[in-house]
C-alpha cells in the first residue's frame, strides 16, 4: 500500500503542491513510511480532469494504494471539483478559496462529506501565526482588544505604469475566477489569520473599490471590518494597487497589556509590545514544515508543507502537529464574506 498525488492545476499554486510533497519525501520519512511510501504524483488538465481522476483513483483502489487530491485549478472551478472528487479519493487539499459565492457554500454543505479536505491558507501555517495564537489563548497581552491584517500588493498598480506586462488571465473571465479580485484572491488569507485568533466572524462590512481595474469584475482595493462572536473587532486593509509593496503581509493583535506583530517578510520573529518597550521573540527550533533552521524558511512553500504534513499524518494516523485549516471554518467565513456589506 503506498499514497498516489493528484495535482489539479500547473499554475504557481500546483507547482508549490508539487515541490512541498517532494520536499516532505525526503524531510519526514515517518511519515513516508507509514504511508507505504509516494506511488506517483498525476498532473489532471483542467479540460478532462474527470475522465483522469475516475482512471487514476479506480487504478489506486485496485493497487490498495489512497489518493490524495491537490486542487489547484481557477477559483471558479474549486467547488465543482470537490464534488466530483469527494467519493473516490481519501484526502483532498484545495487551495483558496473553495467557492465563489453562496450557491456553491450550499451544495457543499448538503454533501454530508465523508473524507478530510484542508484548505491552503499556509499564512495560518507559520510559526509566527502560531505562536501569536499560542500567546493569546495564555493572556500574555491581556484582553483583546482589535486585531488588524494588512495585505499589501500592487501587481494591478505596476501593470497600469507599465512595470510589467499585462497578461490575459484565467482571472479576466468571471466564470472561471468568480465576481471579484481582491474580495475572492486574497481577502480570504485575511481572513482566515483574524477568525484563528479572534474567533468566528459574525459580520463584516467595507468598502470594494476598482481603481485601475481592467475588467469590471475584478476589485482592486478592500477595506473592511470585521466583527467577531463576542463583540471584538478586527480590521482589514487588502490591496493590489498599494503603491511601494510587492507582497506585504503584516498582522498585528493589541491587548490591554501588550501587542503582538507579525510580518510575513520575516516570518521566524514576533514583535511583542508593552507599554513604549519591544522585545523580539525568535525562532528557535528545527521542528517547523520541512525542517529548516530559523531565518533559513522557504516563505511561501513552508505553510503549504505544514498543512500537508499535519493533514497526511492525520490520514496516517501519526501524531500531528498542529490543525490544519478544514473546509467547514472557510466556508463559514466566507459565507459571512459573501453577506458582507460593500
Amino acid at each position: 500500500m503506498a499514497i498516489d498525488f493528484f495535482i489539479l492545476g500547473r499554475g504557481l499554486s500546483g507547482q508549490t503542491f508539487a515541490k512541498a510533497l517532494a520536499a516532505l519525501e525526503v524531510a519526514d520519512p515517518e511519515l513516508v513510511q507509514a504511508l507505504g511510501g509516494w506511488s506517483a504524483t498525476h498532473w489532471l488538465s483542467r479540460e478532462n480532469y474527470r475522465g483522469q481522476l475516475q482512471t487514476l483513483a479506480s487504478s489506486s483502489r485496485a493497487s490498495s494504494n489512497r489518493s490524495v487530491l491537490c486542487i489547484a485549478n481557477p477559483h471558479g472551478l474549486h467547488a465543482e471539483a470537490i464534488l466530483e472528487a469527494h467519493r473516490i479519493v481519501d484526502y483532498i487539499f484545495c487551495e483558496k478559496p473553495a467557492v465563489t459565492d453562496l450557491k456553491q457554500i450550499q451544495a457543499l454543505r448538503s454533501l454530508g462529506l465523508n473524507i478530510p479536505i484542508s484548505v491552503m491558507h499556509g499564512y495560518r501555517a507559520t510559526w509566527g501565526v502560531s505562536y501569536i495564537k499560542d500567546q493569546l489563548e495564555k493572556g500574555v497581552i491581556g484582553e483583546i482588544v482589535d486585531a488588524e491584517v494588512r495585505y499589501l500588493q500592487s501587481s494591478v498598480a505596476q501593470e497600469k505604469l507599465g512595470q510589467r506586462p499585462r497578461r490575459s488571465s484565467w482571472k479576466d473571465d468571471p466564470q472561471l475566477s468568480g465576481l471579484g479580485d481582491v474580495i475572492l484572491d486574497i481577502v480570504p488569507h485575511a481572513l482566515d489569520l483574524v477568525v484563528t485568533l479572534l474567533g468566528p466572524a459574525e459580520r463584516i462590512g467595507g468598502v470594494r473599490q476598482f481603481a485601475l481595474t481592467q475588467k469590471d469584475h475584478r476589485d482592486t482595493h478592500v477595506v473592511a471590518t470585521v466583527r467577531h462572536v463576542g463583540g471584538k473587532p478586527s480590521f482589514l486593509r487588502v490591496s493590489k494597487i498599494e503603491h511601494g509593496h510587492v507582497n506585504e503581509l503584516r498582522l498585528r493583535v493589541l491587548g490591554t497589556a501588550g501587542s503582538l506583530e507579525w510580518s510575513f517578510q520575516n516570518p521566524d520573529q514576533v514583535c511583542v509590545g508593552q507599554g513604549s518597550r519591544v522585545e523580539l521573540v525568535r525562532r528557535a527550533s528545527n521542528d517547523w514544515a520541512l525542517g529548516f533552521p530559523p531565518f533559513h524558511g522557504g516563505g511561501w512553500i513552508d505553510g503549504y508543507a505544514e498543512i500537508l504534513k499535519s493533514g497526511l499524518r492525520s490520514l496516517a494516523k501519526l501524531p500531528t502537529h498542529r490543525a490544519v485549516p478544514t473546509l467547514g471554518e472557510h466556508l463559514d467565513y466566507m459565507e459571512i464574506l459573501f453577506q458582507g456589506e460593500f
